[in-house]
């Protein structure tokens, strides 16, 4: 349903009464009866005579806004005498809420702009003259007192020329002086309850519409007409009629006498406060226990609705206290949804839909149960779950947790969350009853972690450029930047990534104190190598024989695991000593294994058994050290580069270097990877090596250093007169292919540098297919060239591959 925003732009006093009524057509309004006034003069100078119409009210008008609506008041339709400058002046209204945030009054003009609104609990007056910055004054700050608890205050500002004093109940006050002359009641637009656009209107303060309810809005003026002096009293409300949006009640409410210049104390009334169905957890440390009873029978069900930007998150749990065979749980992980349960038989573990749900968006769940089946509606999808044999509904569940539980450490092994809900929760119901959520959030020490409306989710990601060259990922009070895949990391991704140098024989280990205790595990790291073989890490545990291990064999990522007490091997990617940058993801979750390198498809594995967890006190990297492990003596060492190493949310190398374990390098910086090196003293020295063969899948890489501008550094023929060669030439790198028949290719680097410097230079030659188009890439010092050759997969050099230089035959 919608709401009807309200207008009230034309004032009309009738004869002597200066009653003013909205004009019809924007109000409903009630039939005219005799009046009760809702303005007042009183005339100092002539005996205190009294312009107005039963004097003593036992009844007051109250507006109830639902969130979604305003009221408009235009005072220029005052008459002139109550618009006159005014060197004292009153103004007061009551309120009540029970929401946190909410625009009260925002009075505009010409020359100026001021509001009072709830924000997070507290009372905020703002002056806006627009020239100049807005300047805030926050009422009850001193006291730490809070205004969103649902019972009537009066907020009432005295003024004095251009001082005013703001206060609360009379309690809480404070003083503001107002740069420019100032009148509250003078021509402008009053709006109640909000605006057309609310957020827009109240600047940084970016508030939405109120919710709650205004009585007696009431302004106060004592203002001069030659030498006579006069009373005036507004009430602006008194005579409002209902509207959609606005629900305007009649309450018992003794005001005194009207001819009295000062308004007695009033009661305010009791009206009954509006059933809380929704909330926004703020803190992932809330939960709450839902007090009705949850039993599950035949024809019971639970819905809600939920909205959250957070991937990691319990949203509901209930387990049985006699028997730990029986629980359920709903939760977010990965973004994705999942409803975990046990009901007497093997505990499932069900994904109910692929998409993820952590997106922001509003989300409807429903579970209904029956005799032998269950059904679970997710935004409109379904899936149902049929009970084996074995299995029954529990009869009771214990009491259902909402957001969390006081203790992660007793969930079930099967569910995977353990931390808190942060998000909107709303619409909650137990077959079929709505549930009143305000007890929950007063008997608990909220404030500031609850609140009591659905408020928007925070997107930090889309307010501006962050995380270049990473990933941005929106979380509860911030941002994430992923980093994993580039060659930065830090909060930004601002910092080149601290960087291995492994040349078969570096190692280092780091050691977690106290021992860690992983129920899922996130790892991802980054490698650069030539070599086929050699390990990446591998986990060690000194309570148990559990493990997770990475390592290179034949090309590809072979991990093996020992967990649930079986060892487990996967395989993932090929060919993958290019000298290439590559990124590797392993996750666990639970028994469940995914495991990736770069965009490739995602593989998946079971572990046996459950109930375990991977500990961890050592992680060895690049290598073991003797002694310390009983280590595959088939496994080598690593050679090669790795960056970005992460278990969980520690940064490893980071932490190796912090606790000077190791040396790290960071871009430019990083050094050439030395291993297996020879020198050639003379000209006459050259090293032979087999043929290198097909060309169809060619890798070569090679460091080399020299002061000689000229000389050969690879050469190989075929049979048929086919040549490859790799040389030095003043100082230029070229490589050439002959191919009888065919343009020979001549690749060479740039004419401005040299590299006949002495300094080590790294040479890669990479044979790939691009677009179904063969393709020569050369590299040299990370510098590329690359050229299009067809026929280079045909070609088999079958001679030896000479190193360094050729025999003088050869010349």
């Amino acid at each position: 349903k919608t709401y009807a925003n309200t207008a009230v732009d034309s004032i009309e006093f009738l004869a002597a009464y200066k009653d003013y009524i909205p004009e019809d057509g924007y109000l409903n309004i009630e039939p005219y009866a005799t009046p009760n006034p809702i303005t007042t003069q009183v005339d100092i100078n002539n005996g205190g005579k009294v312009t107005t119409q039963n004097p003593s009210r036992s009844t007051e008008k109250t507006l109830h806004f639902t969130g979604s609506s305003h009221v408009q008041f235009n005072l220029q339709s005052l008459p002139q005498e109550y618009l006159q400058p005014a060197d004292t002046e009153e103004f007061q209204f009551y309120f009540l809420s029970n929401q946190p945030d909410g625009l009260i009054w925002l009075h505009q003009d010409q020359t100026r702009k001021m509001y009072l609104a709830l924000k997070d609990g507290q009372l905020i007056f703002v002056n806006d003259e627009g020239a100049r910055s807005s300047e805030k004054v926050v009422i009850g700050n001193k006291d730490r007192v809070r205004f969103d608890d649902g019972r009537w205050h009066q907020f009432k500002i005295s003024r004095k020329g251009r001082q005013i004093n703001l206060s609360v109940d009379g309690q809480y006050s404070e003083d503001y002086v107002f740069p420019k002359d100032i009148q509250f009641l003078a021509p402008g637009d009053v709006f109640l309850g909000g605006t057309d656009n609310t957020q827009a209107s109240t600047g940084d303060l970016a508030v939405p519409n109120f919710n709650g309810g205004l009585a007696l809005v009431i302004y106060k003026t004592v203002t001069k007409q030659g030498t006579r002096s006069f009373n005036n009293e507004v009430n602006l409300i008194a005579k409002l009629g209902d509207s959609p949006g606005v629900v305007i009640r009649t309450t018992d409410w003794s005001v005194g006498s009207a001819t009295t210049t000062n308004r007695p104390t009033v009661a305010p009334p009791t009206i009954p406060r509006p059933r809380l169905t929704s909330i926004t957890i703020k803190d992932d440390g809330v939960y709450l226990p839902v007090q009705e009873q949850f039993q599950l029978q035949p024809g019971s069900s639970l819905s809600f609705k939920f909205q959250t930007i957070k991937r990691d998150a319990l949203l509901a749990f209930a387990a049985s206290k006699t028997s730990n065979k029986h629980f359920m749980a709903l939760e977010i992980y990965d973004g994705k949804f999942y409803l975990v349960y046990s009901f007497g038989g093997q505990p499932k573990r069900i994904l109910i839909s692929e998409t993820e749900v952590s997106d922001g968006q509003p989300h409807e769940v429903e579970l209904r149960f029956s005799k032998d089946h269950m059904t679970l509606h997710l935004d409109g999808l379904s899936r149902r779950m049929r009970l084996e044999p074995g299995e029954e509904l529990p009869h009771n569940l214990g009491t259902l947790h909402l957001g969390g539980v006081s203790n992660y450490d007793n969930l079930p092994w099967y569910t995977w969350s353990r931390n808190g809900y942060q998000g909107c929760l709303e619409d909650l119901q137990i077959d079929g009853h709505v549930i009143d959520l305000y007890q929950f959030v007063q008997t608990q020490t909220l404030s500031g972690r609850v609140d009591q409306q659905c408020t928007s989710m925070p997107q930090q990601c889309s307010l501006m450029s962050r995380c270049i060259p990473g990933y941005c990922i929106n979380k509860w009070g911030g941002y994430y930047c992923d980093c994993r895949a580039t060659e930065y990391s830090g909060d930004q991704c601002q910092n080149p990534a601290w960087t291995g140098v492994f040349n078969g024989s570096t190692s280092y280990k780091m050691t977690f104190q106290p021992q860690k205790k992983y129920h899922v595990n996130d790892i991802s790291f980054r490698f650069k190598t030539m070599v086929s073989d050699g390990l990446i890490f591998q986990t060690k545990s000194r309570t148990d024989t559990g493990f997770i291990r990475a390592e290179l064999e034949g090309g590809r990522v072979k991990i093996t695991t020992n967990l649930g007490g079986k060892n487990q091997t996967f395989y993932t990617g090929d060919d993958l000593n290019d000298m290439q940058w590559h990124t590797v993801y392993i996750q666990r979750r639970g028994n469940e294994m995914t495991f990736w390198v770069d965009d490739m498809d995602q593989k998946r594995g079971i572990l046996p058994g459950d109930g375990y967890h991977l500990l961890v006190n050592d992680v060895f990297v690049g290598g073991y050290r003797k002694g310390e492990f009983d280590f595959p003596p088939s496994i080598k060492n690593f050679t090669g580069y790795l960056r970005n190493f992460h278990i969980g949310d520690v940064d490893i190398f980071q932490q190796i270097g912090v606790n000077g374990g190791g040396v790290f390098y960071q871009e430019p910086n990083v050094p050439s990877l030395v291993f297996n090196d020879v020198t050639f003293p003379n000209y006459n020295s050259h090293a032979v090596l087999p043929a290198i063969g097909s060309t169809s899948d060619l890798s070569i890489y090679f460091l080399f250093k020299t002061n000689d501008p000229n000389g050969v550094i690879l050469f190989n023929e075929g049979r048929n007169q086919e040549m490859f060669a790799v040389e030095l030439f003043e100082g230029k790198i070229h490589l050439k292919f002959e191919i009888p028949g065919r343009l020979p290719l001549h690749m060479a680097t740039p004419e401005n540098l040299k590299y006949n410097d002495g300094q080590w230079h790294s040479v890669l030659i990479l044979h790939q297919k691009v677009n179904g188009q063969e393709q020569l890439n050369m590299a040299v010092d990370g510098l590329h060239s690359s050229y299009s050759y067809s026929g280079i997969d045909q070609l088999i050099l079958q001679g030896p591959l000479y190193v360094g230089g050729l025999p003088d035959e050869m010349f």
